[in-house]
């Protein structure tokens, strides 16, 4: 502070120039403030006039005009409304009532406001667009004949086109009036409107740049803008550019705030929706159809249902939203009538001209198949949309989808692991989806993973029904198994358990042919006896002995029991093996094993010795040479030999485990047959030499099972049981109850059928009626068009000569006389005589009309 060397104020102010002194107490003027477009501070100014009572016919018409460009429409018709109470108030201001009534949404009273104006241009353009408010085509064609070829009149033209989404049309209109006149800046925004309904919104930015170079500040144009990045970004772009004019504006600045608060949350994504909307539903016409979209979304069908059920749909979008309203209520509470309203719906715009070509044509040609289950031709239209939706989840989910449905199933689950939506990933229809791929690009284990996430429930019960069988029929058996098996815990169907006991078989011929771990023995063992079924031991034990007759050098334990591939009986004596020779052993038996065995064939032994004791002479009827030896240790050892197994009778696979009807343990019918490994027959299996032959297992595991005799007799001398005349009665009775619910299914799905052929006959002819009826309409348009147009060429005074005779005769009656004359009989025709004397020679005018014509200097020769 000491060291300050220049003072901080001076001793004196400097003195102020004229120039500045002027500047400050120039009063603005009202012609600065429009020119400049500051529509607020005009009001000020206009105000402050009608506070010092300057408050003249003049500047109310300003007043209203400011208020009324500023977008408070309520101000300026209520001050319009207040002029109109003087008698002598000029009738053109109910035109410009006329026009706040129509900007408030008040067609009815516009339209009687604007009959009382004055005819004029104005007054034929707001009743042009009051027209097509009113859907009058008639009245509008009318207007629309009144039309001049003058900037106001195309520009009205030019917005017709628009709202009736004729948006090339437009474009073209707009375009010849910028090449006329390039400085109609604002024109381009509407161009770059009309490009982005287009959806090329790049091309759209491109037009808008050149309005925001000089007005950057503008609204619509910004708004725009915004609306671009969020097509081409994302929504946080868009908000982005809406906030840097929100920001610049000012609490009173009331323009467009319904648009940016409806913009506002649609780039939210839907934030703030259910308090934004609903008080917009009547301002701006996307509300609802946002509104809908948000319900949909959230899952309330039935309110997005309501909102659309009473909509006229008249543009692609509204069309569009009625079909998916209708294929969503149609999909949950399974109506066919709104399915097929749905598909019409797509149908309309899909094969509509405009829209065909157009990405939401496309999808919705592709839900149109969808619903008609044609899904060859939904991936004709998906896959050739599928650039533009890379990492869109529901696209890929809808693809996903019809992938599966057309048996692409490599390329299906590609798709559905590209999703990452959890609310999709945890639907059953993506589960099942996804189920389906793995077990048929055979990764069944994949699908086993997907069940085991899943918490118990109905949707669980369908996806291990899903498994079970589809493993079951790609030849996938240890996983079918375990399906079957929880599906047998959870319901015990006598199905679940022919489907397992199917699929453990068709485990065990995989390991015989290599296919599959001999580890997996062990578990389909275990899945077998989680089954009380009387078959399950026969079962397991021929398991054990072609496992182990198989398999040089199988572990017991492989088996977690002992293996029976040893010879029973009496072991470790010379004397016994001397004379029971011992089988080949397939590899050494230490002494513990032996014991293992012994113990195992004591157990066996005392269990089939308490069966025998429960059943008497019953247990004769298993046929088992076990349950009718009188110990274990006297069965013969061939039964567990390596020596081939004599084949008693060639008992087909398909019988595998299909006893006769008088077998005591005779299951249900076999809903899966034992599978055959390779694609072979069943049955058919070569082994090596001195390995026995399925056919020889089977043989084994059905001998339990006798053979019934033509007599009656089964192969132990028993009678056959008859069946009961109640049982065929009632069996009979059963079948005829079918047979009748049959034939009226049939007999309703023809009609419905019929029913449906009508329907669709009948949409298509009033369809196509509509359509020639509209084309000669288009056309009568046109030809009308192009009479006004001839009519309206050239100057007035060619036009004028266009609408007179021309010829040197000078008229009709002239012409007529010269004919009598010529022929001589002019005596004859009294008529002639009268009108002779009364033609006058016009030949003179023509000539002056003629040179009017030809004479560009001439009065009115350049009005046209």
């Amino acid at each position: 502070m000491l060291s300050r060397a220049k003072p901080a104020i001076s001793a004196a102010p400097p003195p102020a120039s004229t120039s500045t002194v002027d500047k400050k107490r120039k009063v603005p003027k009202l012609e600065h403030f429009i020119s400049a477009r500051d529509y607020t501070g005009a009001i000020t100014i206009l105000e402050f006039s009608k506070a010092i009572g300057k408050f003249d016919y003049d500047t109310q018409l300003w007043l209203g005009y400011t208020n009324f460009h500023l977008g408070d429409y309520r101000k300026a018709m209520e001050l319009y409304q207040n002029m109109l109470q003087d008698h002598n108030c000029d009738p053109l201001i109910n035109l410009y009532l006329a026009c706040c009534y129509f900007f408030l949404g008040m067609y009815k009273e516009a339209d009687e406001a604007a009959q009382r104006g004055p005819t004029c241009k104005l007054q034929n353009r707001l009743l042009f667009h009051l027209s097509h408010k009113f859907n009058d085509e008639k009245r509008l064609m009318g207007y629309h004949q009144n039309l001049q070829d003058v900037i106001e009149d195309q520009l009205s033209l030019a917005s017709i086109h628009y709202l009736r989404s004729h948006y090339q049309e437009a474009i073209d209109i707009y375009k010849r009036i910028l090449l006329e006149n390039r400085e109609f800046l604002a024109i381009n925004v509407y161009v770059a409107m009309c490009y982005y309904k287009l959806d090329y919104y790049d091309v759209s930015q491109e037009v808008l740049a050149v309005y925001l170079q000089h007005y950057p500040d503008s609204l619509i144009a910004i708004n725009l803008k915004a609306c671009n990045h969020f097509r081409l970004y994302n929504g946080k772009a868009a908000e982005a550019e809406l906030n840097t004019i929100s920001e610049k504006m000012s609490a009173a600045f009331r323009f467009a705030d319904d648009l940016i608060k409806h913009n506002m949350v649609v780039f939210r994504g839907g934030e703030g929706a259910l308090q934004a909307f609903p008080g917009l539903l009547d301002v701006i016409p996307e509300a609802r159809l946002n509104l809908v979209i948000f319900h949909l979304r959230n899952d309330d069908i039935i309110a997005a249902f309501n909102l659309m059920k009473d909509v006229e749909p008249s543009t692609p979008q509204e069309y569009i939203l009625k079909g998916i309203v209708n294929a969503a209520l149609g999909q949950d509470q399974e109506s066919r009538d709104h399915l097929k309203i749905a598909q019409q719906y797509f149908q309309l715009v899909g094969g509509s001209a405009s829209e065909c070509d157009t990405i939401p044509g496309r999808q919705c040609m592709a839900s149109c198949f969808f619903l008609l289950k044609q899904f060859d031709d939904v991936l004709i239209y998906l896959n050739s949309i599928k650039g533009y939706f890379y990492n869109d989840d529901t696209f890929n989910y809808n693809h996903g989808q019809a992938k599966v449905a057309a048996g692409a199933y490599v390329e299906a689950e590609d798709i559905l692991l590209m999703i990452q939506s959890e609310k999709f990933k945890g639907e059953y229809a993506y589960l099942s989806h996804l189920s389906k791929c793995y077990i048929m690009n055979k990764k069944p284990r994949l699908a086993w993973e997907l069940y085991l996430k899943m918490e118990t429930s109905s949707e669980s019960f369908s996806l291990l029904q899903l498994i079970a069988n589809d493993c079951y029929k790609m030849g996938q058996y240890l996983y079918s198994a375990k399906a079957f098996d929880v599906l047998e815990r959870l319901d015990p169907n006598p199905d679940y358990w022919e489907g397992k006991r199917g699929a453990c078989i068709g485990v065990l011929q995989q390991i015989i042919s290599g296919e599959e771990s001999k580890d997996n023995l062990r578990e389909i063992i275990t899945l077998l006896r989680n089954t009380s079924n009387p078959q399950v031991e026969y079962i397991v034990r021929i398991i054990k002995k072609a496992s182990c007759n198989r398999f040089v050098g199988f572990s017991a334990s492989v088996l977690a029991e002992p293996c029976f591939c040893f010879g029973s009986g009496t072991v470790g004596t010379e004397t016994a093996e001397e004379k029971h020779p011992p089988n080949p052993r397939p590899f050494p038996v230490h002494r513990h094993h032996r014991a293992r065995i012994m113990a195992e064939e004591d157990l066996e032994a005392e269990f089939l010795a308490r069966e025998r004791e429960l059943l008497g002479d019953d247990a004769l009827l298993f046929g088992n040479p076990l349950v009718a030896a009188p110990s274990a240790a006297a069965a013969p050892t061939a039964a567990f030999s390596a020596d081939p197994l004599p084949v008693a009778s060639a008992v087909p696979a398909s019988s595998l485990f299909d006893p006769e009807p008088s077998s005591p343990f005779a299951p249900q019918p076999v809903l899966f047959a034992a599978p055959a490994a390779n694609g072979a027959a069943p049955g058919s299996y070569d082994f090596d030499a001195g390995i026995q032959t399925s056919n020889a297992i089977m043989a084994s595991m059905t001998q339990s099972f006798p053979p019934v005799s033509s007599n009656g007799i089964d192969g132990y001398g028993g009678p056959v049981e008859v069946e009961p005349e109640s049982v065929r009665a009632w069996r009979e009775n059963f079948e005829m109850t079918i047979a009748d619910r049959d034939a009226r299914s049939t007999a309703k799905n023809d009609d419905t059928a019929r029913a449906a052929k009508e329907s669709l006959e009948r949409f298509y002819a009033e369809y196509n009626d509509k359509k020639n009826k509209t084309i000669a309409r288009n056309k009568e348009n046109e030809k009308i068009e192009a009479s006004r147009e001839d009519a309206l060429a050239g100057t007035i005074w060619e036009r004028v000569v266009r609408l007179i005779d021309t010829s040197a005769s000078g008229g009709a009656a002239g012409s007529k006389l010269k004919e009598k004359i010529k022929v001589g009989d002019i005596g004859k025709d009294d008529k002639v005589k009268k009108q002779a004397p009364n033609t006058k020679d016009t030949t003179r005018m023509k000539s002056l009309l003629i040179n009017l014509k030809s004479d560009k200097n001439a009065p009115g020769a350049n009005e046209i």
